[in-house]
């Protein structure tokens, strides 16, 4: 015992522990939700920059704990500067200590004032590195405790849909492309709020031979919500539908990954192909947009840099203190993903295979950025970042046009290609969200094909949560029982 007060007092290991439990708190948080890979390499992140930040300030002060002190500050400015500004915003509405124009320059001469202290001292107290050292080894073997019942636990978050397996021994099971297009609007919808007019894409669609559910509606009106309740064909239980929460966005990643279709299709032999911008079961999102893993947002979300970047990045990006190389790799980013996505998708739809296939392809239109105004590419890269803040209709509309021209080559890609059944399912994760009456945010693009054309138990006013319930009932004889169609309008809780 005596060893270990010594070693506590003497060792200051507390810059190192202090990202061990930030990045293990966040990770046992987000259990489910975050890869212990991903998890893993954030650590290590977050381990050499503590050790960068500790070597540079020991080259200053030529004293282990003045070096460890002031590593051990900065990381816990940088892990915890968003829960700080949280709560001066929560107490303090918009007062103008919640800025960034007092708040960094506050912080700014805290710092000042510690390293000149701490290079004054001569020493600093034994205690404080025995506190923080102690303090940071009783979290750290709370969080793994906490993390051992999570594990024991095991997974809570799937639904139990009846009839979870599907028994279909000799039935003909087709090709499911199930192709989501970012806030497409129903054509009805597009008519009636703005008199556009998406004939040319209704007309290649009924000459194809799609039934369109010209009366359709998402549940939600929040993409990861919309998709974790398709998913799963239920409604999702959520404290506060007013006041999402990172938690309910957790959640909803922890549905869509072991969601009940893909479970049902596996029991029936189906292989699941994955491009969309969600993890699935044993299929990872090939997308990713970001330096850091794309899951440990739920981590780093409330952290210095990662606020800066939500909140000022918009200024870098253009005006007088834009970063070129920057503002191309971003503002090109969703693109860039879209493109992946769809020649993923017209590859497959040109492959041959004898196992039947489930393919779940996200494309982000015609979601803002509107990189294209009809066959023109946008080259205005402030007007893309703008409008990316807040779309406006003009915009949209114009996007729609070489939305359409995308949904053409891969839906003629597929039905042209095909050497046995398929199945098509064409789907607005909700319906375009500014600029409207709150009704309209639901009405989405709802198109089905089936080689066999039997469109049996598909009806006009049908919402997301029974799209795939009608379907299975449809193929396979599943028998399940129609959700009642409604909406739930969501939004964001603020800080």
């Amino acid at each position: 015992m005596h060893k270990l007060k010594f070693f506590l007092k003497s060792k200051p290991i507390f810059f190192l522990l202090l990202p061990i439990f930030f990045v293990l708190h966040g990770f046992t948080e987000n259990f489910h939700a975050i890869p212990f890979s991903e998890a893993f390499v954030l650590l290590l992140l977050y381990f050499a920059a503590a050790l960068v930040i500790f070597f540079i300030s020991w080259l200053f002060y030529r004293n282990w704990f003045k070096a460890a002190i002031l590593s051990f500050c900065l990381m816990a400015f940088h892990f915890f500067f968003g829960a700080i500004q949280d709560f001066l915003k929560k107490n303090f509405d918009d007062a103008f200590i919640t800025r960034y124009s007092f708040l960094l320059g506050f912080f700014l001469v805290i710092f000042i004032i510690l390293i000149i202290v701490l290079k004054k001292i001569r020493q600093p107290n034994p205690r404080a590195s025995f506190f923080l050292n102690s303090l940071l080894l009783i979290l750290l073997v709370i969080d793994s405790i906490w993390l051992i019942t999570k594990f024991s636990s095991g997974n809570s978050a799937a639904f139990s849909v009846t009839g979870s397996k599907i028994d279909c021994d000799g039935c003909t099971k087709p090709d499911i492309y199930f192709l989501v297009f970012d806030e497409y609007a129903s054509s009805l919808a597009l008519k009636e709020q703005w008199n556009y007019d998406n004939g040319d894409l209704d007309s290649f669609l009924a000459e194809k031979g799609f039934r369109i559910l010209a009366g359709s509606k998402s549940n939600y009106n929040f993409t990861q919500f919309s998709i974790a309740s398709t998913l799963n064909m239920e409604y999702l239980q959520l404290p506060d539908p007013a006041a999402c929460t990172v938690k309910d966005y957790n959640h909803c990643a922890e549905l869509i990954r072991d969601n009940v279709v893909c479970s049902m299709l596996r029991s029936a032999g189906y292989q699941i192909l994955n491009h969309s911008l969600f993890d699935l079961h044993e299929n990872p999102s090939p997308v990713h947009d970001d330096f850091l893993p794309l899951k440990t947002k739920l981590i780093t979300s409330q952290t210095f840099l990662s606020r800066v970047k939500k909140d000022l990045y918009y200024h870098l990006l253009a005006g007088k203190f834009e970063i070129s190389w920057l503002s191309k790799d971003l503002i090109y980013s969703t693109y860039n993903n879209n493109q992946k996505t769809i020649n993923a998708t017209m590859q497959i739809a040109g492959d041959s295979s004898s196992a039947a296939r489930f393919v779940y392809s996200h494309i982000e239109m015609p979601h803002p950025p509107f990189y294209y105004q009809g066959n023109n590419k946008e080259e205005n890269e402030q007007k893309l970042l703008a409008e990316q803040q807040l779309p406006t209709i003009n915009s949209y509309l114009g996007y729609i046009p070489r939305t359409n021209l995308v949904i053409k080559e891969i839906v003629n890609k597929i039905i042209d290609q095909a050497k046995k059944p398929v199945v098509i399912i064409l789907l607005g994760d909700h319906g375009f969200r500014t600029e409207q009456p709150q009704q309209f945010y639901f009405r989405n693009l709802n198109a089905v094909y089936l080689s066999s054309k039997n469109y049996s138990g598909f009806y006009d006013s049908i919402t997301n949560v029974n799209e795939f319930r009608v379907l299975l009932n449809n193929l396979f004889n599943t028998k399940l029982t129609l959700a009642r169609d409604s909406t739930v309008f969501l939004r964001d809780k603020k800080s």
